[in-house]
């Protein structure tokens, strides 16, 4: 089942389908910059190459390596989205991207490096570990 039918399921379910924008691509490519997002969100594949083999048998069945493998540092595609996601913001726009164990500094990092975000918050999972970058593109 793909990604994109569960999103759609999900958005029926929760009664935001008619609010919402579901598109299938390779992050920004094939979008114009044009198209102006309130909020981008994203789940990338932040695990460090060299930690694939020690990830659980039942992760590394169900999940494709391409939504785990996020090169050697975790972080290839989030810099990508990063790097780009303000260009397609609103003004105003937020982002929010999900990353992995100890790479909060390193993704603040990246933030700060584009000079584009602001008001940046970390948000906890549910064992308290943080696990979601979000901002705002800065006002000019």
């Amino acid at each position: 089942m793909s990604a994109l039918f569960v999103a759609r399921e999900n958005a029926i379910h929760n009664d935001v389908i008619n609010k919402i924008s579901l598109i299938q691509t390779d992050l920004f490519d094939g979008i114009s910059p044009d198209n102006k997002f309130d909020w981008v969100v994203s789940n990338p594949p932040y695990i460090l190459t060299g930690d694939l083999p020690s990830l659980s048998q039942e992760i590394r069945t169900y999940e494709p390596i391409l939504a785990l493998d996020g090169g050697a540092d975790g972080l290839d595609v989030i810099k990508r989205i990063i790097e780009n996601a303000f260009m397609f913001l609103k003004p105003s726009g937020h982002l929010a991207i999900e990353f992995g164990y100890g790479q909060s500094n390193s993704v603040q990092r990246i933030a700060d490096e584009i000079g584009k975000y602001s008001d940046y918050l970390v948000v906890n999972d549910y064992s308290e570990i943080q696990r979601v970058f979000c901002c705002k593109v800065k006002k000019w």
